[in-house]
């Protein structure tokens, strides 16, 4: 017959009791000033909390400024998290899980990686230590409640900022940009800057290549808007679409894509956006503004072959390769090449091919066999066809994960994910 025999709980001896090693953790969300005092009060709390307890042993209190969704550009909470995989903590305080985070996901994995540690985070204002097992739901609705509340605050500070635009509110309209700067509530026009802005303006209309001009501008010492001796091709091409330079504004340009990652995306019409005419005196024309809009236009529709030779001006599918009349980067807004690697037919962007790889680093090289399918399955129901292709689409813009693919259709279009 089994028998039971209860070993009864040794209580430690005296010199054998370790301190406890003991962080706490601090967060704010904004760099207001009052904020900051409470971060402030909350270090020096945690600090003297800790200090007091004769069974503690401080290790630290660290704290971040930065938004609750997003752990990335947390260093604190990444410094405590690697002191936890080191063994040099053995408890952590904090004021509650919004804290911690604002997204559930996120809280559940740090909590469970502080229990495969053993190591034990305690809430002050849920009363609740994460060690515990059955508090682990508690916890994560805790996160779920913070995260909804973080949606609707942003909810609300996007349906203000429409209103902004819809009214056409100040703060937005008085944005400068090189050429202008803000003074007694107008954009003004800043002489020297002007004068360069005008300049691109006219070598391109001249025929001048954004390369060319960019050359022009370095060989004149002339410096970038970021006061650089070298000009971004981007930036030029910024310049000669920016609609502020013949005197107006288009507003929501950009968008938060999701409140969770705080990523920002081009408006290409999945948003409303607001274009307000007249809003200041322009340093260029409206006329010659559409002129560069129209040759930016013209431009887009020569056809390039593989050696990098114009052979047509009138047919966007007369080249050899469909592909190569429809491929843009989106980072440099050059053609693609088609090549063969590695027994592999690839395109690549042509001013990466020519110049290096400096000279368009964000540029990704695309499988000729990953672009067809993605083809086949946003433009022609599965099965890939050049005639389909040749009917609805314009150009398709490659970027480093996506390519956005720009339908004949006016304002029609639709982003593809690459992996």
């Amino acid at each position: 017959m089994k028998s039971v025999k209860v070993l009864p709980a040794m209580p430690f001896r005296e010199g054998e009791f370790q301190k406890k090693r003991v962080a706490a953790y601090c967060r704010i969300s904004t760099e207001f000033e009052e904020q900051h005092r409470s971060l402030a009060a909350q270090m020096e709390y945690y600090g003297e909390k800790i200090q007091s307890n004769p069974d503690w042993v401080l290790v630290g209190v660290f704290f971040d400024c930065e938004s609750g969704l997003r752990i990335e550009k947390r260093s604190g909470l990444k410094k405590i998290m690697e002191l936890v995989r080191l063994g040099q903590i053995d408890y952590i305080l904090t004021k509650s899980i919004s804290r911690v985070s604002r997204n559930a996901l996120d809280t559940l994995l740090i909590i469970r990686k502080l229990k495969e540690r053993g190591v034990d985070m305690y809430f002050e204002k849920e009363n609740i230590h994460s060690i515990n097992s059955a508090k682990e739901i508690d916890i994560v609705v805790g996160a779920a409640l913070a995260q909804e509340e973080s949606y609707n605050l942003s909810e609300n500070i996007g349906w203000g900022y429409k209103r902004r635009c819809e009214t056409g509110a100040k703060s937005l309209l008085l944005k400068p940009v090189y050429g202008f700067c803000c003074e007694n509530d107008e954009l003004v026009i800043m002489p020297e800057e002007a004068d360069v802005v005008k300049e691109i303006f006219n070598l391109y209309l001249s025929g001048k290549t954004v390369w060319q001009i960019k050359m022009y501008l370095e060989n004149s010492h002339i410096l970038s808007p970021s006061k650089k001796t070298v000009w971004a091709d981007s930036t030029i091409r910024k310049i000669l679409k920016c609609e502020k330079y013949k005197g107006d504004v288009m507003l929501h340009k950009t968008y938060t894509d999701s409140y969770l990652t705080g990523k920002r995306a081009v408006n290409y019409g999945q948003r409303a956006r607001y274009y307000v005419a007249g809003n200041h005196i322009g340093i260029i024309s409206p006329e010659i503004f559409q002129r560069v809009q129209d040759e930016i236009f013209r431009r887009a529709q020569v056809v390039i072959d593989e050696q990098g030779e114009q052979i047509n001006t009138g047919n966007r599918y007369s080249g050899k390769y469909l592909l190569g009349n429809l491929l843009k980067c989106g980072n440099c807004g050059a053609s693609y090449y088609r090549r063969t690697e590695r027994g592999k037919i690839v395109w690549r962007c042509r001013t990466r091919m020519e110049k290096g790889r400096n000279a368009c680093q964000h540029s990704v090289t695309l499988c000729e066999e990953r672009i067809q399918e993605i083809l086949a399955e946003a433009v022609c129901d599965g099965v890939y066809n050049e005639t389909v292709i040749r009917e609805k689409v314009q150009r398709i813009d490659v970027y480093e994960s996506q390519i956005i693919i720009c339908f004949l259709t006016k304002g029609e279009f639709r982003i593809c994910e690459l992996n």
